[in-house]
C-alpha cells in the first residue's frame, strides 16, 4: 500500500484540562525500514533512554541516555533495525542525576512492511477539543484512542481540525506559548495511540497554516502552527523513504505538512 497525506488549507485552543497522559506522553513518528523517532514530553525534567528489542522482555536495543527539560520535548532515535519486524520497546527515567533508572510501560511498533504484507492503518479528523461540551467530550475521546490502539494499527494519521488557533485569534492571544500549548494539550491523548503507533499530522483549515496567513514574520499564526506542530510531533521531511513538501517557508524551514511513503 502507499500512504499519502495532502494538507487541505490551513487554521484551535487548548482545553483547560490536560489528556490522561500528559505527564510523560511518548508519541513515535518517522518510521522507516530500519529507524523509528520516538518524541518524550515530560512535566518535569528527567534522564531518559530507550530500549527495544523483538520479544517481550528481551532488549538487544539502546539509545544514548540524554537530560530531558520540563516541557520541552525531545526526540530519541531507535535504529539500527531490521525491516518488516514487530519491536517492543520502552523508556526508562530517573529524575536528577544519580540513582536508579525506572522502566516503564511496555510499547511497541512495526518497522516497513515488505511488498505483499498486509497491514492495519487508522485516521481521524475534526476533533476539535478546543469545543469542550459541543463537539468534544474528553472521556469518549479516550475512550476512541482506546479502541483504536486495541487495532494496533501500524500507523495513524490525522486529516485535522485537531489542533484548531480559531480561540486564540479570535481573542487575539496567537502567541507561541499558547499555541504551543494546543500542541501539547492533544499529545495527552493522542499518546494513547502514538506511542505504538507511529503519527501523521496532516492541516486542516483550522490550524491556520495556510499560506495566506504569513505576514513575513515568525509570529504570524501559519509560522506558530508549523513551528508549534514539528516540535511537538517527529514528522518525516523529504528523503530517501519519504516523498513530501520539498519547499522551505521563513521562520519554519520544511513544513512537514504532508507525505508519502510505501508500506506493505
Amino acid at each position: 500500500g502507499q500512504g499519502k497525506g495532502q494538507g487541505r488549507g490551513q487554521g484551535g485552543q487548548a482545553h483547560d484540562q490536560d489528556g490522561p497522559a500528559a505527564r510523560l506522553s511518548l508519541i513515535l513518528g518517522r518510521p522507516t525500514d530500519r529507524s523509528v523517532t520516538l518524541s518524550v514530553l515530560s512535566a518535569v525534567g528527567l534522564d531518559v533512554y530507550a530500549e527495544w528489542g523483538a520479544a517481550t522482555g528481551t532488549f538487544t536495543g539502546k539509545s544514548p541516555t540524554v537530560a530531558i527539560k520540563a516541557g520541552e520535548p525531545t526526540e530519541v532515535e531507535l535504529d539500527g533495525l531490521t525491516p518488516d519486524t514487530k519491536y517492543v520497546y520502552r523508556l526508562r527515567t530517573r529524575a536528577g542525576a544519580a540513582g536508579e533508572f525506572t522502566a516503564g510501560e511496555e510499547c511497541s511498533f512495526h518497522t516497513q512492511r515488505a511488498p505483499g504484507q498486509t497491514f492495519t492503518f487508522a485516521l481521524q479528523g475534526d476533533s476539535h477539543p478546543e469545543r469542550a461540551g459541543r463537539m468534544f467530550d474528553s472521556d469518549l475521546y479516550v475512550r476512541t484512542m482506546g479502541n483504536v490502539a486495541k487495532d494496533a494499527p501500524d500507523f495513524y494519521i490525522l486529516m485535522g481540525d485537531d489542533f484548531s488557533i480559531d480561540p486564540l485569534i479570535e481573542r487575539n492571544a496567537c502567541t507561541k506559548g499558547a499555541v504551543d500549548r494546543v500542541y501539547a494539550h492533544q499529545r495527552g491523548f493522542l499518546g494513547l495511540v502514538g506511542r505504538s503507533s507511529p503519527l501523521f499530522l496532516v492541516n486542516g483549515n483550522h490550524e491556520q497554516a495556510a499560506r495566506y496567513t504569513l505576514d513575513g514574520t515568525e509570529t504570524s499564526p501559519g509560522v506558530l502552527a508549523a513551528c508549534a506542530r514539528n516540535r511537538m510531533f517527529p514528522l518525516p521531511a523529504p528523503d530517501a523513504f519519504y516523498g513530501g513538501d520539498a519547499e522551505p517557508v521563513e521562520h519554519v524551514g520544511l513544513l512537514r505538512d504532508y507525505y508519502a511513503w510505501t508500506w506493505g
